[in-house]
């Protein structure tokens, strides 16, 4: 398979925002499951306060994702557009959809691919990643700055649950995929928070 995606190295500032990104979604998926919303009652104190440190860390997350997007959008030799978002450039889709297909027939025989023949799936995942954690963030801002009194709010926590299971798809697959390819010996999560 020939792939022009390359992953190419990081700088401090994208692995540092990837690191507490990830152990902020992390925090989030897990508050999520335990916390109540203060317009539900029967909640405990401690499931209230839960709560109100989901929508802190929410924000700080909100920030995260903004500094990671302008990170890989300014990096050298890593544009947003095209390797982390194929899906609006016909030039990038038909070559994903080539890769997709491939990558397919190897796992169904049993030839898992390594992290390089597979860089622009990866790449495409990743940024449906970044807008999915990036639509959380805003909506859970929204959520905090108009208040637990807003119906506006209410609605708004509706639609933001439901993208939860997106988040929780992605990071999920995110971590599974990346402990198969260190599994394989490819040394990738050494590469994401490593030296370059």
């Amino acid at each position: 398979m020939t792939n022009s995606i390359h992953s190419p190295k990081r700088s401090f500032w994208i692995k540092l925002s990837h690191a507490l990104l990830a152990i902020a979604v992390l925090h989030q998926l897990v508050a999520s499951a335990l916390m109540t919303i203060p317009w539900d009652k029967g909640g405990s104190p401690f499931s209230y306060g839960l709560f109100e440190y989901h929508e802190i860390v929410g924000i700080v997350s909100l920030g995260l994702i903004l500094v990671l997007i302008f990170g890989l959008w300014n990096h050298r030799s890593e544009r947003m557009g095209a390797p982390l978002n194929p899906w609006f450039d016909s030039n990038e889709r038909s070559p994903l959809v080539s890769d997709f297909r491939t990558i397919i027939s190897r796992v169904v025989t049993g030839d898992l691919p390594n992290s390089r023949d597979s860089m622009r799936i990866a790449h495409a995942v990743q940024g449906l990643g970044v807008l999915s954690i990036l639509y959380m963030a805003v909506t859970g801002t929204l959520i905090a700055i108009l208040g637990d009194d807003s119906p506006l709010a209410h609605d708004i926590a509706e639609f933001h649950g439901l993208g939860g299971v997106l988040v929780w798809t992605y990071f999920g697959g995110h971590a599974a995929m990346a402990i198969v390819h260190e599994l394989k010996g490819e040394k990738l999560i050494r590469r994401m928070f490593g030296s370059n």
